[in-house]
């Protein structure tokens, strides 16, 4: 049994067209889920995992519990996006 993944650090959410800086800790799990935790609760999603022999790259994809603005009262869904090319 492998161990588990390490938590992956995100920054900022995209709100009303801007950029807010948000720090948040988010666990890709072997099922597919994406973890948050919130007050000692697992807040779940699933995400997306692309690889590609060539060109060689790699895309993500998910949403998750992970952006807090000063008025919600508890983490609100937001999508991210990432892709990686070698």
């Amino acid at each position: 049994m492998s161990p588990p993944p390490s938590p992956l650090p995100t920054q900022g959410g995209h709100v009303g067209g801007h950029v807010v800086p948000c720090v948040a800790t988010l666990e890709l799990r072997a099922d597919g889920a994406v973890a948050t935790r919130f007050q000692g609760r697992d807040l779940l999603s699933d995400f997306e995992f692309t690889a590609h022999a060539w060109p060689r790259a790699c895309a993500i994809a998910f949403e998750a519990r992970a952006f807090q603005g000063p008025r919600d009262p508890e983490p609100v869904l937001m999508r991210y996006k990432g892709r990686n090319c070698v």
